[in-house]
This record gives structure tokens, C-alpha cells and sequence, in this order.
């Protein structure tokens, strides 16, 4: 709501203080065994600003149309936030939950393995980024041959 507010100098409303309880939840959950407490306060700081900057965005594109900024907080989290858990795990957090393999992040000083773990996770982004367009690509295609084109235009539609 903060960041909102310093942006647009107006109120932001209910939707962002949801949207801020959203984002902290879809930061957290994947990685809150492997972080410390202090690790998932700066996580939480930062998802405020990252998320308006990816709503901002997506809602300067015609084609695409997000009144709640779900997908703003769902992409922010998995391409952006992604190289984050590489950078703030911690062994000991890890261990603790049963993943005592996962290496320290690159600020609990993990190193060249740490920086393995980020490659491994931006590649695996990547990967996921172009299988799910494929397969949304190819749901598309074979929807609007089903049905013989996808459109909006109702205007043209006899009414029945």
C-alpha cells in the first residue's frame, strides 16, 4: 500500500492492502523453511515496490486485462523472486525442515554453489516459461479451431 501511495500520491485502497497479504503469502510460501525470520522481513519489503512495478506494467499492455493484479503478484514472484531464494537461503533453516543438501545462499556465504542453485533456478524459469506458453499457445489454437475462431466481438451476434 506504501509503495502504491508514493507512486500514484492517492489512496489505494482495500485491494492493495489484499494484494500486499497476497504477495507477502506467494513470496513466502515456497521457501519459508529454507529462509531465516530476518530473510523473509527483506523478502516482504521488497514484494511491495516489485509487485506495483509488475502491475504497472502488464497494465500498460492493451491485450491484457487484470483488475485484481494477480498476475502481476504470481509472475513478480516466480521469474523475479525466483533468483532471490538462491541468495537468502540458509543451511541451517534448511536442514532444519529436512533439506540439509540445500546450500547456503549467497549472502550466508554459499559461494560458487549458491551461484550453481541461481542457474539452476533461472533455468528452470525459463524452461517452465516456455512450456507453459506452449501449451497455452496450443489450448488457444485448437480452442478457436474448435470453435471456429476465438473473438470478443458480441455486437455482430444475432440475438437468439
Amino acid at each position: 500500500m506504501f509503495t502504491q501511495y508514493y507512486v500514484t500520491k492517492t489512496n489505494p485502497g482495500l485491494i492493495y492492502a489484499a494484494n500486499g497479504v497476497l504477495i507477502g503469502l506467494i513470496i513466502i510460501t515456497p521457501i519459508a523453511g529454507f529462509v531465516s525470520p530476518a530473510s523473509s522481513v527483506i523478502l516482504g519489503l521488497l514484494g511491495g515496490p516489485l509487485f506495483v512495478a509488475g502491475e504497472r506494467f502488464f497494465n500498460r499492455q492493451k491485450w491484457f486485462s487484470d483488475p485484481v493484479g494477480l498476475f502481476s503478484g504470481t509472475f513478480t514472484r516466480r521469474d523475479i523472486w525466483s533468483s532471490y531464494d538462491s541468495i537468502l537461503y540458509s543451511k541451517a533453516f534448511a536442514a532444519a525442515s529436512g533439506n540439509a543438501n540445500l546450500p547456503n545462499g549467497l549472502l550466508f556465504g554459499g559461494g560458487i554453489v549458491a551461484i550453481q542453485q541461481l542457474g539452476l533456478e533461472m533455468l528452470a524459469v525459463i524452461i517452465i516459461a516456455i512450456v507453459v506458453f506452449a501449451i497455452s499457445y496450443a489450448s488457444l489454437c485448437l480452442i478457436g479451431l474448435a470453435m471456429h475462431g476465438i473473438t470478443n466481438d458480441y455486437k455482430n451476434e444475432e440475438k437468439v
